[in-house]
């Protein structure tokens, strides 16, 4: 059989996918951050247990400039700060409504004390 055939032994044609090599440029080609382990993640977690530390080290984490810092780190922190300030937001919308409701429903039994 030929080389530069395309036929196989039982003359069906044979198709040979072609690849390319595509070159990803994420991350602007710079040096990618080491991955955050287990035990890491565990110690974040531990420290966020604390009340007011909590907030403290999301801050700093967020906006820290540090090269020590780990990005991966960085963006969580970012991600949770900003989770908290929507569940603060959406705490005080309720705590509102339910005052406004708790005002209408004690000015309706208004009357009826003795």
């Amino acid at each position: 059989m030929e080389p530069n055939n395309q036929y196989n032994e039982n003359n069906q044609q044979s198709y040979q996918p072609q690849y390319q090599n595509y070159q990803s440029n994420m991350g602007g080609g710079g040096e990618m951050a080491p991955v955050m382990s287990m035990g890491d993640w565990i110690k974040t977690m531990l420290l966020l247990i604390i009340p007011i530390a909590n907030i403290v080290f999301l801050i700093i984490w967020a906006t820290s400039n540090d090269p020590s810092n780990n990005p991966n780190r960085k963006n969580w922190a970012k991600a949770q700060f900003v989770m908290m300030l929507i569940g603060i937001a959406i705490w005080i919308v309720f705590a509102i409504i339910f005052a406004i409701l708790g005002v209408a429903m004690f000015q309706e039994m208004g009357g009826y004390y003795y």
